[in-house]
């Protein structure tokens, strides 16, 4: 994707409970570098707002099949993958426990980044236990 397509898909969209906003990087020569996407959720379940930003990635980004996902996944369930089935999966349970155990939505904050093969950098945790790239709030944030 060059970058008037990434400019004419736009950068935010805001439906229901969930606002998505996505941050795209380009090459020296304008090729898309890396496409960060990060929703932040108002209220609702987790699985619903895992299932908006899948929905907002893979139908109206398109997710073109040079981006290859990473979904590095911690959030105490200590679980790393490179896979977006396998990750949502994980998420899934992940906050379907923490869910039942604080009788609450947990997730409220969720970030993506789709690199381009070959282009991208080595995904790796940060300092405080935060994954970069997809965030669960440990004991969440309300």
């Amino acid at each position: 994707m060059t970058r008037e397509e990434v400019g004419r898909l736009g950068n935010k969209v805001s439906l229901g409970n969930y606002e998505a906003h996505l941050i795209s990087s380009f090459t020296d020569k304008g090729e898309l570098h890396r496409v960060d996407a990060t929703a932040t959720f108002r209220e609702g379940s987790c699985s619903e707002a895992l299932g908006s930003v899948r929905r907002y990635l893979e139908r109206d980004f398109g997710a073109p099949r040079s981006l290859k996902p990473h979904i590095p996944l911690y959030g105490g369930m200590h679980r790393r993958c490179h896979d977006w089935r396998l990750g949502a999966a994980w998420l899934q349970l992940c906050c379907a426990q923490y869910e039942i155990k604080e009788g609450r939505p947990p997730l409220i904050y969720v970030s993506v980044t789709y690199g381009v093969r070959g282009r991208d950098a080595p995904v790796g945790p940060d300092v405080e236990g935060w994954d970069p790239l997809l965030n669960i709030p440990v004991k969440g944030i309300y």
